[in-house]
């Protein structure tokens, strides 16, 4: 929970505003009346509404914070899709090269899977949402690079292992990093939007290693693992430039300052102009309206 003891006011729909909002919009207007009075706001005064990580999201709105949260999430999830056809593709070689029966060729998929049990939930909940993020993503980037040039099935095999580790935490730390990010009102359509990207990241995929593999009969299916494992690099750059942390994680793990901190980031010039339209020039601004600044005492 916070205390919102600094506030800005927002044209947010009645219909998604909570009591607490509609509250802390009349403690605006009080706080407005004050400062053109000639006084200093003060917050004893009126009373300071107490509301969630949620309901500032849904006062902040979407913006181009969230867009480029999007963004990096959607790295995330293509990187994720493109390894998905890798072991239907290269089997026929991989059983060639190394003269492996199917059997021991399904040793491959079935190790791997192991990962779905394990992920990187724990640390994600109890430590980062960044470091954890970006991890698993240069694992899987590692691991398949690495991959390409295995001399043995056996090192191909503990390799792929190494990265399906990092590739089996990707969903499981990308869909909650964005949707703790996002307004309420706006989660259901982004993440109906965002799981076409990993469906186009299997197309892409699928048609890489039809051109690929039998371009190059000896050498395809190693250029096409290690060209697959290429998007996780990028994905990992991408989450190490949006080096935001959580906010409702911040709060969770009781880092008041830092989740305010990534909430002043968040809001646009779309909050300034609303504020003009309900309170008048900036220059007219109570100090303590400047800007969304949460505090927890």
């Amino acid at each position: 929970m916070l205390f919102l003891r600094e506030a800005t006011g927002s044209k947010c729909d009645s219909a998604v505003q909570s009591p607490a909002l509609l509250l802390l919009r009349t403690t605006c207007r009080k706080m407005s009346v004050q400062a053109d009075e000639g006084r200093e706001p003060l917050l004893g005064t009126v009373r300071v509404p107490r509301v969630k990580v949620d309901d500032v999201l849904n006062f902040i709105g979407f913006g181009p914070f969230q867009v480029a949260a999007y963004v990096m999430v959607g790295l995330t999830n293509m990187a994720y899709g493109f390894e998905a056809l890798l072991f239907a593709l290269i089997s026929l070689k991989v059983q060639d090269e190394w003269s492996i029966t199917p059997v021991h060729y399904a040793n491959l998929p079935a190790l791997t899977c192991i990962c779905n049990i394990v992920g990187g939930a724990y640390l994600s909940d109890h430590y980062s949402r960044v470091w954890p993020y970006a991890v698993s993503l240069a694992m899987v980037g590692v691991g398949g690079v690495a991959s390409a040039f295995a001399p043995d099935y056996t090192t191909f095999l503990l390799l792929r292992f190494f990265a399906s580790f990092g590739l089996m935490g990707v969903p499981i730390l990308a869909y909650p990093v964005l949707v703790e990010f996002l307004p309420v009102r706006n989660r259901g359509r982004v993440l109906a939007l965002l799981t076409l990207l990993p469906a186009l990241a299997v197309c892409v995929s699928g048609g890489l290693g039809w051109w690929l593999i039998p371009s190059y009969p000896v050498l395809g299916w190693r250029y096409f693992t290690a060209a697959i494992a290429l998007p996780s690099f990028v994905a990992a750059a991408a989450r190490m430039l949006f080096f935001y942390e959580s906010p409702r994680f911040l709060v969770s793990q009781k880092k008041f300052a830092q989740a305010r901190e990534v909430l002043v980031a968040m809001p646009s010039e779309k909050i300034e102009y609303d504020l003009e339209q309900d309170l008048g020039p900036r220059s007219r601004w109570p100090r303590s309206l400047a800007m969304i600044l949460p505090h927890i005492p």
